[in-house]
């Protein structure tokens, strides 16, 4: 049975609004190390993951909006995901006239059973530096990661 997240909640902290928000959820191949068993195999899978050409990845789920205001959040609908394969993520969003997605294509962040029915929040905002930086976090714990411009 997968874990399911009852909702993902888009945080936009920058300046301006942002638009054409989506954010995708991939399982992939390679198995998390749940238990003291599973951490030889877990050290051992070397095979490369890409959320973009689907590398590796078992399926994928997504969720979106057209829009989020500055300073603004929108709460997305949820989706099952897997406690038993590693979780990869990308977002992708319109800021200006700019399209930006997390700057790697391996960006690892997993689900687990604490986090059935939960809520992911996902927060977009700038660095005092000004690289855009987003925050995911999850009920059973956190990562961030950059973003890069793309063409379409």
């Amino acid at each position: 049975m997968p874990t399911v997240l009852d909702a993902v909640t888009v945080q936009n902290k920058l300046g301006h609004r942002i638009s054409n928000v989506s954010v995708l959820y991939a399982a992939s191949n390679k198995l998390q190390a749940e238990h003291i068993l599973d951490v030889v195999p877990y050290l051992n899978d070397l095979r490369t993951v890409d959320i973009q050409t689907r590398e590796n990845i078992r399926y994928t789920k997504t969720t979106g909006c057209d829009r989020i205001n500055s300073h603004s959040q929108e709460t997305l609908d949820g989706f099952g995901g897997s406690t038993k394969y590693r979780g990869y993520w990308q977002v992708y969003f319109r800021f200006g006239n700019r399209n930006y997605k997390i700057d790697k294509e391996n960006a690892q962040m997993n689900i687990w059973r604490d986090d059935h029915h939960g809520t992911m929040v996902i927060t977009i905002l700038a660095e005092s530096d000004g690289r855009i930086r987003i925050d995911m976090i999850l009920p059973s714990g956190n990562a961030h990661f950059y973003v890069e411009e793309y063409t379409t």
